[in-house]
């Protein structure tokens, strides 16, 4: 490496500093994105508690978790509602078309949290049949609390029976 004038040697790569992360997957733009997208939607008096980027799976019976196809949604939760958006394309705003579910929190029943590294997995029925799965990035554990403190237990026989489904 040749020095520089003030005697540090020059290096191959450019001097501009690169993002650790790419810009997609930056909160603070993923947060940006969905309270602007908030804005129409929100209802008179409700506020916007917490936003994160959630893997999102729609468990069905007698299909295992583990090959159960997963996606990356954007998750929104108010003090009353839960708002699940699709991820826009590379280059696209997310619009108010890409909400997907929009749902008080008295719908959802919190069956089960489990802290699988590096993930946190919340698995919510919707219903009596259907049931979510959110799974959580380490960076975003503290919104996958948030939801899960928002939403309502599932009674005990309520959980067991859906354990009795999920393992048949």
């Amino acid at each position: 490496m040749l020095p520089v004038a003030d005697g540090t040697p020059a290096r191959c790569h450019s001097a501009r500093a690169r993002p650790r992360y790419p810009s997609g997957v930056r909160r603070g733009r993923i947060r940006a994105a969905v309270e602007s997208a908030l804005v129409p939607l929100l209802e008179p008096g409700e506020e916007p508690r917490a936003s994160a980027a959630v893997w999102m799976a729609d468990r069905r019976a007698r299909v295992p978790l583990l090959v159960t196809s997963r996606a990356v949604y954007l998750l929104a939760l108010t003090d009353r509602r839960l708002l699940v958006f699709d991820t826009p394309r590379r280059g696209r705003p997310l619009l108010e078309a890409d909400l997907l579910l929009a749902k008080p929190l008295g719908a959802f029943t919190l069956r089960s949290v489990a802290a699988w590294h590096p993930l946190l997995q919340l698995r919510v029925g919707l219903g009596r049949s259907r049931e979510l799965v959110l799974e959580f990035r380490p960076r975003d554990r503290a919104v996958g609390h948030a939801v899960a403190d928002a939403l309502p237990r599932a009674p005990r026989e309520d959980a067991r029976a859906a354990a009795d489904v999920s393992t048949a």
